[in-house]
């Protein structure tokens, strides 16, 4: 190759500088001619200028410092909430391959819907599942996206760095729309699990007002917490020093209070590894930690349809379908599709 020319992009002067800095200590050949550029990669939207983009962008959230309008006018998104988003559009928009690290909850957030959808109209040759190992004491999950936008899409290799793990699929199964997220690592036996249930049966409801400082260890109503929970879902139990109470008056103007009396819906614990349910006792409210959920098809729920989500088949297939995260496991709108009925009889 007669030259290779490298345009370093950022919008922070000191680590542009820092970048020189660094580059004066490496062996760098002669025929590599490297642009150092000061400015807001995002603020233009340029096409088909580089052949390969790499990128680790900020992982921030939009918020009223940022000039948000400008950004969703220029990629025509009302969608995403999270900066990164909008570079991996940039970066698809005007290279070849593009090479991007993302927070691993991109393949299921619904902040990057928009993204996931432009991202899967190219060949997605690879995607790294870093986990927590992406960056050396930052307790954060990443990926790295490798996409060719000039070539059909076809096969995905996906890599699991913690678990050493390798899957191998059409994309178009990674990308299934009929999940509510990306699958790295879908396989057979994730398949017959599927194929036997019936999802989207719930919807999840998760309080956000019962904090400590509204709980006391003595006398009220009985709020549950995900270790109240048995592990193979059979039973309430009671913690010594974990049991918690909230006082009726403070209770009765908190959104959860709804649920205090209802023994129709069922109870699972938030970011776990664990999954497992349980019908809501009558009189107790929860905290953030366990998730409600409501059958919204008006179907009969037994206990047979409860002994396989605590059993560990579910386990193992909920592993999947969140793609084996250890941080990014709460039960939301999406992930809740996932707590199927199983067809009695199969």
């Amino acid at each position: 190759m007669d030259s290779v020319k490298i345009d370093v992009i950022d919008l922070d002067s000191e680590s542009i500088e820092l970048c020189k800095l660094l580059n004066e200590y490496r062996d760098i050949p002669d025929n590599i001619d490297i642009n150092y550029i000061v400015y807001d990669y995002l603020l233009d939207n340029v096409i088909g200028t580089y052949d390969l983009v790499i990128g680790n962008p900020p992982f921030s959230k939009l918020n009223k410092d940022m000039p948000v309008d400008f950004y969703r006018n220029i990629f025509n998104d009302n969608v995403s909430k999270n900066l990164s988003s909008f570079f991996l559009q940039k970066a698809l928009n005007e290279a070849k391959n593009v090479v991007m690290i993302l927070p691993k909850y991109f393949l299921s957030n619904s902040d990057f819907r928009l993204a996931r959808d432009i991202a899967n109209k190219y060949e997605i040759e690879r995607i790294i599942d870093f986990g927590e190992k992406g960056f050396k004491g930052v307790l954060i999950e990443t990926i790295a996206l490798f996409i060719n936008t000039q070539k059909e899409r076809s096969k995905t290799v996906s890599y699991s760095v913690t678990k050493n793990i390798t899957n191998v699929q059409p994309q178009k199964k990674l990308t299934d729309n009929n999940f509510p997220n990306w699958l790295l690592y879908r396989n057979q036996f994730f398949e017959d699990i599927a194929s036997k249930m019936n999802m989207g049966v719930f919807k999840v409801y998760r309080d956000r007002s019962i904090t400590n400082a509204k709980l006391n260890k003595e006398s009220g109503i009985r709020v549950l917490k995900s270790r109240n929970i048995e592990r193979n879902g059979t039973k309430i139990l009671d913690i010594e020093n974990y049991d918690s109470y909230i006082e009726e008056d403070t209770l009765k103007n908190l959104g959860v209070n709804k649920y205090r009396y209802r023994t129709d819906v069922f109870l699972s614990p938030n970011m776990t590894y664990y999954p497992r349910i349980i019908r809501k006792p009558d009189d107790c409210v929860v905290n953030g930690s366990v998730a409600i959920l409501e059958n919204i098809k008006n179907v009969e729920i037994k206990q047979e349809h409860l002994d396989f989500i605590n059993s560990s088949d579910f386990e193992e297939f909920y592993k999947i379908a969140r793609n084996h995260s250890t941080r990014s496991l709460n039960i939301d709108q999406n992930s809740v599709k996932y707590f199927g009925l199983i067809k009695i009889g199969d």
